[in-house]
Order: C-alpha cells, then structure tokens, then sequence
C-alpha cells in the first residue's frame, strides 16, 4: 500500500485540510478521493498527491488527470 494525501479544497481552490489514505494502484486513490468529496460537500475539490506528485484533480465536479 502507498500513502496518498488528499487535499480537499475551498471555493478558492486553497486547501482546507489534508487526509491520508493508502492505497494501491493511483486509480483507488482517485476513485476513494471522489468518495471523499461527495461525502464531504463543503468541500469544492480535491488534489490526490503522492510522494510530491500530483495524480488526480477533481475541481468542482470537472475531473482532470495531474
């Protein structure tokens, strides 16, 4: 398993807080950050970062790959 760390953000796309979830492969650390987000609606985005590299951003329901 890898530590992923999911920054979810505010309207302003500024991080708010940060959770740490491990997961295997990039795709479940996606996958589990949009889980995050929806269950997590005050939140307007979230960034997956792992070992300093961006892999996934998910702004305001409009996904894109980092």
């Amino acid at each position: 398993m890898t530590a992923y760390e999911c920054c979810l953000l505010d309207s302003r796309n500024e991080v708010v807080t940060v959770e740490v979830i491990d997961c295997a492969y990039d795709a479940d650390a996606r996958h589990n950050a949009d889980d995050l987000l929806v269950h997590r609606p005050e939140f307007h985005g979230v960034e997956v970062w792992r070992s300093g590299h961006r892999v996934y951003v998910n702004v305001v329901g409009i996904e894109a790959d980092g």
